[in-house]
């Protein structure tokens, strides 16, 4: 086995924290694949490469991003992680983080230096633009048609 490959991962993980398959990118360049195979398994023998604990922490900045379920999922599958929906709602309790709060604080976050236009074509064209901007972040229609006017209702947008 190579040291090199073994000392290298070490020095990724010491700064961050990493899934077998991003880590595996990281070192492709420098190293043969058998090499990566074999510091990849003494990683995870010596428990120092740890699946779950990346996909809590990559789920919980992606929650913070306001991301929904579904594109948590996506985005973790694409990194090779298989997550439950169990496990994002667990994410989510342990740092009270909801769907109705996610939505409101991006619509918070993206009319923050908006004015609401008084006429009605320009108040359905915000609607629009914010409904676009919500599904973009992978939040149903009808939470996010619901939470928006909600936000007009209640003032906060005034």
């Amino acid at each position: 086995m190579s040291t090199d490959s073994y000392n290298y991962s070490l020095k990724l993980l010491a700064k961050r924290d990493y899934s077998k398959f991003k880590l595996r990118q990281k070192l492709a360049s420098r190293f043969s694949d058998e090499e990566i195979e074999e510091a990849i398994e003494l990683l995870l023998e010596k428990n120092f490469l740890r699946e779950e604990e990346y996909a809590r922490i990559r789920i919980k900045s992606l929650l913070i991003s306001g991301n929904s379920n579904s594109l948590i999922k996506l985005k973790l599958e694409n990194e090779e992680l298989k997550v439950s929906d169990d496990l994002i709602n667990q994410v989510k309790e342990d740092n009270g983080l909801g769907e109705a709060s996610s939505i409101e604080e991006l619509i918070r976050k993206k009319m923050r230096h908006k004015e609401v236009p008084v006429c009605d074509n320009e108040l359905l064209k915000l609607k629009h633009k914010l409904l676009n901007f919500l599904a973009s972040k992978g939040h149903n229609l009808e939470e996010s048609q619901e939470q928006i006017d909600k936000w007009l209702r209640t003032g906060e947008c005034i």
